[in-house]
C-alpha cells in the first residue's frame, strides 16, 4: 500500500492552455487563432 498521491492539478493562475506541455492539438489551435488574427488585420486595414 503506496502513498495516495494526490491529482497533479496545477492551480489556473492566467490560462490552463499555457500549462499543457502533453497536448499537442493546442499548438494547432494557436497557429489557427493566428491565422484568422492576421487576416482580419489585413482585411480592416486594407
Amino acid at each position: 500500500m503506496g502513498p495516495i498521491q494526490p491529482p497533479t492539478q496545477e492551480p489556473v493562475q492566467s490560462s490552463p492552455e499555457i500549462n499543457v506541455p502533453q497536448s499537442k492539438p493546442n499548438y494547432l489551435i494557436v497557429i489557427i487563432f493566428l491565422v484568422l488574427g492576421i487576416i482580419l488585420l489585413t482585411s480592416i486595414i486594407f
